[in-house]
């Protein structure tokens, strides 16, 4: 074998480990970021999960009113109150995770939710119309507005987590 070849053999073995090394590392970086992936779609996963029990929890309601859009109007303005808590909470525990715009909405639901809550309570608190309807066709609109935001949040949550199933 001339010197030519085993220089030709060793340049080749060289190469080819480099590249062996090459492969091993981008396998490993692929590895790394598919981890870190499913670690953020498994929190984003859970983040969705604690959503919908938010979302659930907030309209549960009797049977007798399921069919009574004015009734299911009136029972989701009296869960109002609760929504600060429950979306704080959420947030802080989820919010990092959140991408910006499924986030924002959250905020923005619970806004619109304390917003429609305190007009309500001013109403309510007002003398004179006491004996009225609390909801006024403003609060009305307001509360379709936030169930229409909760939804576009769950919508917007599974098309991030490609449709998966709670």
């Amino acid at each position: 074998m001339s010197t030519e070849t085993t220089l030709i053999i060793a340049i080749n073995s060289l190469f080819t480990l480099l590249i062996g090394f090459w492969i091993v590392r981008r396998l490993e970086n692929v590895k790394h970021e598919l981890g870190a992936s499913k670690v953020l779609f498994d929190k984003r996963l859970t983040a969705f999960k604690k959503f919908r029990v938010i979302h659930q929890s907030l309209f549960i309601k009797p049977k007798s009113i399921r069919n009574d859009t004015s009734l299911i109007y009136h029972h989701v303005a009296e869960t109002l109150p609760k929504i600060e808590e429950l979306f704080e909470n959420y947030l802080t525990k989820y919010g990092f995770i959140l991408p910006e715009n499924i986030r924002e909405s959250v905020e923005q639901c619970n806004i619109l939710a304390l917003e429609t809550y305190l007009k309500i309570l001013y109403r309510r608190e007002n003398a004179e119309l006491k004996h009225e309807d609390p909801l006024t066709d403003e609060d009305i609109a307001q509360i379709k507005l936030f169930l229409d935001k909760l939804e576009t949040i769950n919508k917007s949550f599974l098309k991030l987590l490609g449709d998966v199933e709670s």
